[in-house]
C-alpha cells in the first residue's frame, strides 16, 4: 500500500535558467530572451529558498522517474502530436 505524501518530480536538479534554456531550444523559442539573474541580486521583500527541490525517494520505490530532460522531450512529442491532430 502506498500511504502518505509522495512528491513527484524529476530526480535531477536544474536551475530555472537551465530549464528554460532547454525548453526554448526544444520548442524553438528565442533563447536570447531568457535572462540569467541571481536571486541575491533581486530586491524581494520575501526571502525565497535557493534550493526548491523535492525529496522523491518514496516515489522512486513505486514509479519509474524520468530525468527532467526526458520529461521535456516527451512533452515536446505530445505537443507536436496535439498540434498535428488539430491541423487534421
Amino acid at each position: 500500500d502506498i500511504k502518505g505524501t509522495i512528491n513527484i518530480a524529476s530526480g535531477d536538479y536544474v536551475s530555472k535558467y537551465d530549464f528554460l534554456q532547454y525548453m526554448a531550444c526544444k520548442f524553438k523559442f528565442a533563447k536570447e530572451k531568457i535572462g540569467k539573474t541571481l536571486m541575491k541580486d533581486l530586491d524581494f521583500e520575501i526571502t525565497r529558498p535557493l534550493n526548491t527541490t523535492l525529496n522523491i525517494n518514496k516515489a522512486k520505490k513505486y514509479f519509474s522517474i524520468p530525468s527532467i530532460f526526458e520529461g521535456i522531450d516527451q512533452l515536446y512529442i505530445d505537443y507536436t502530436k496535439t498540434k498535428e491532430n488539430e491541423n487534421n
